[in-house]
Order: C-alpha cells, then structure tokens, then sequence
C-alpha cells in the first residue's frame, strides 16, 4: 500500500511537472493581461500553476488535506486564477468541518475560513447576490447561535439583489433566519408577515418554469416555507394588522396582493376584510380567478346577486380556459337559482352550454328553473302545471347527454311527475293528454301534455 501510494504521488508530480513546462511555454505567447491573472510576473505565473496542479491533483483524488497548501499558495498568488479555487475551497473546508464535529474551536476557525472564501470569491469574480445566498445559508446552518443575525442580513442582502432569480433553498433559509430573530425578540411579528408574501412572490415567478426540476424545487420550498409561517399568525393577527392599512391605504396594489395571499395561506376568506380587499384588487387588476374567488364567497353568504355578477365576470375573463368558464357559469345559474331569478338561470345555462353542449347539470338547472316557475305561467289549474313538463323534457336532455346523471334525474323526474295536473283539469280545457303544447310566459317552450290518472 505504501509503495502503491508512492507511485501515485509519483505519477502526480511527473503529471505536474509536465503541466507546468507546457503551461509556462504557453503564457509566453498568451499575452501580458491573461497571463496577470496567474500571477503578477512570470515567476509568480510559473509558481501559480504549480500551486494549482498539486491541488487539483490531489483533490480530484479526494486526499483533501494534502490538497489544503497548495489550495492556500494559488488564493495567495492567483486570486484571479480560477472560481474554482473558491468552489472546491468551499467543499474542502465544509468536509474538514465535518470531521472536526469534536472540536469546537478548530471548527470555528475552519468556519471563519470558509466565509473568507465567499468573501474572495465575490471580491475576484463577482455575482454578489447568488454568492451571498450561498454564504448566508452556510453562516445559518454551520454557525452558532451569534452567527444568526449575520447570517440573516446577508441573506436579506442577497434576496434584495437577486429579486426573482433567489434560489429556492436561499428563499427558506432566509425565513427561517427571520423566524429565529423573531423568537429571540430581534424582529417584530409584522417583519415575518411582510417577508412570506414577498417570498411566495418569488415562488410564484418561478413555479412554472420550463426546467422541470427547477419548477420541483420551488414549489418544494412554497411547501417549507408554508410549513414555517404556519405557527406564525392567525386569521385574528391578519385582520388586526392589516385592517388599519387598508383603510388607510386602499388603493395600494401591492399591499391588497399581500394581504390577499397572506389570508389565502391561512383560509382567512370567511372575513369581511378578505372580501373587501378582494373586490378592491378585482377592480385594480381584474382576473378570472379574483372573479371566481369574489363569487364563490358571495355565493358562500347567499349574496346571490353579487355572486351572479362576480362569477359572470370570471367566466368572460376565463379566455381558453374552458373547465373555469364552465364552472363558473353553473356557479353564476346556481346563484340565480337561488335568487329565483328563474328567467337567468336559463340564460346563464345556456350560455354555459355554448361552452360545453354535453354539460347535463346546465338541463337540470334548467329544468329546476321551470320547476320553479311553473305555478307563475297559466290561467288555470292545468296550464300552472305545464312548468313540470318542460322540466321534465330537460331532466330527459341532461340524462340523454350525461347518463352519469341517471340517479340524480330519475329523483327530479319522480318530484315533477307528482305535479302533473289531473286528467280531469286538463280535459275541462279542452287538453289533451299526449298532444303537443306550448308554454306560457317567459319560458315558451314545446312540450307534450302528461297528466296524473
């Protein structure tokens, strides 16, 4: 074994020596500014690219500690060599931390060295804000308890630089150093509410990204991020906290999105600020989806004229987006429904048909909406039943076109036959049972006559 280590570091330096003479022959012709980054003449070139071919050498084999002098004499003459004399540093002096876990002091000034590497690193090659993230996280989870603010402020320096761009495990570290802050009384509660929206801003921007496993990251730290603001604050903080800036404050786009997402996180939606802050951001930047929230919470509270024109307004803003548009003209005839505005239920149905003609609960609403009426349109007792046969002609068209209806139609089928009119209501009139027939008023439709023995 000795011997066959012996023949390795052998093999390294004739691997070296031979780097070095091929690569000094070449600095001769590369030109006075390239070759300044290995040194500032050409002996401290010559002695640069030997410092940096022992310790490649050594550390593409792992042998770390022997790799460490020559690491040092590179940083020392050719700062400007190499990023990766500031990468692999990083992963050497982690690994010697590693393995030093029993001796707290020589762990912190291995840590000391570490953060040094970052701090040249940004100094020779720049990319402040990504470095910075890579620092901070390291200064939290390597540090001690005094390290925590630090780490915290360099954090927040790097998501102030890198705005969208913030790598998702930057995006958590830096809320879990808030939150340490917070539990040792250095930031207010407020601080940690304000920051999770701006971080799930960063989320959102990149949750849809074109690289899968980028996409995968982020959305994995919306679900850490989730997790720590949870215990946070409740719906009662929320509303106390932001009432007062809302009012105060109401045309502020970016404070209604934070609120709105902050409450969205908490299912705080049954509050009356949710809903006022709701309806104002609709108006500042109307979506199909603000729409159908608005709609749903106004439908929640049997606002149903409300939630008509909310979940209407969803379903024209809805675009090529067809399942939304769907759902949100039944939400707006089921509203209608409700406010027995018999005459919208059908013209919301039908234009939720025109969307999707297969759609059998827009017949059963229809049907329910006839059903209602019926006792409203006629002169006697035969022609206020006439409802219940266009109704019952509707139930049969949602069956025909969606037969996952059967059970739910058979029972409305069931509940309109027990109104038909009696045989002896309708022959007084001269109506005949089985013969065609129109219905009065605003429903209009061709039907044919049933009547109950």
């Amino acid at each position: 074994m000795v011997l066959q280590k012996k023949d390795r570091m052998k093999n390294l330096a004739m691997k070296t020596l031979k780097l070095t003479l091929s690569l000094s022959l070449g600095l001769m012709f590369f030109g006075t500014v390239n070759a300044q980054k290995y040194g500032a003449t050409p002996e401290d070139s010559l002695e640069c690219i030997k410092n940096l071919s022992v310790y490649s050498g050594f550390y593409k084999h792992k042998s770390y500690k022997d790799a460490v002098a020559s690491w040092k004499k590179a940083c020392e003459i050719c700062p400007k060599s190499s990023k990766n004399l500031y990468l692999r540093g990083a992963g050497m002096y982690k690994t010697f931390m590693n393995e030093n876990k029993a001796n707290p002091e020589r762990v912190e000034q291995l840590f000391d060295t570490l953060m040094w590497i970052y701090d040249r690193r940004i100094e020779h090659f720049g990319q402040e804000g990504y470095v910075l993230g890579r620092k901070g996280s390291d200064m939290l989870n390597l540090g001690g308890d005094d390290d925590v603010e630090p780490a915290y402020e360099t954090l927040l320096k790097s998501f102030e630089l890198q705005g969208s761009r913030t790598e998702p495990g930057v995006l958590v570290t830096l809320y879990m150093a808030q939150y340490k802050m917070y539990k040792d009384d250095k930031v207010k509660k407020e601080d940690l509410l304000e920051l999770y929206p701006k971080l799930m801003d960063v989320v959102d921007a990149n949750r849809s990204s074109k690289k899968p496993k980028t996409a995968e990251l982020y959305l994995n730290a919306e679900e850490n991020l989730a997790k720590m603001f949870a215990p946070v604050a409740d719906c009662p903080d929320l509303i106390q906290l932001f009432e007062p800036k809302f009012n105060d404050d109401s045309e502020n786009l970016k404070l209604n999105k934070n609120i709105i997402k902050l409450m969205d996180a908490k299912n705080c939606e049954d509050s009356d600020l949710y809903i006022k802050v709701a309806v104002k951001l609709n108006e500042q930047e109307p979506t199909a989806n603000s729409a159908f929230s608005i709609g749903k919470w106004y439908l929640k509270k049997a606002e149903y004229t409300n939630a008509i024109q909310y979940f209407v307004q969803a379903a024209e803003l809805g675009g090529d987006d067809v399942k939304l548009k769907e759902d949100a003209y039944y939400r707006a005839a089921a509203s209608a429904l409700g406010a027995r505005d018999y005459p919208k239920v059908r013209e919301l149905c039908r234009k939720l048909l025109q969307v999707n003609p297969n759609n059998g609960e827009a017949y059963i609403l229809i049907g329910d909406a006839y059903s209602g009426a019926s006792k409203t349109c006629g002169e006697n007792e035969c022609e206020k039943r006439a409802g219940y046969w266009a109704a019952y002609d509707q139930y049969l068209k949602a069956k025909s076109v969606d037969p996952s209806l059967a059970e739910k139609v058979g029972t409305k089928l069931g509940a309109v036959k027990a109104q038909f009119p009696k045989q002896a209501d309708c022959f007084f009139y001269g109506i005949q049972d089985g013969a065609a027939y129109q219905v009065g008023c605003w429903i209009g439709e061709s039907t044919t006559v049933r009547v109950n023995e």
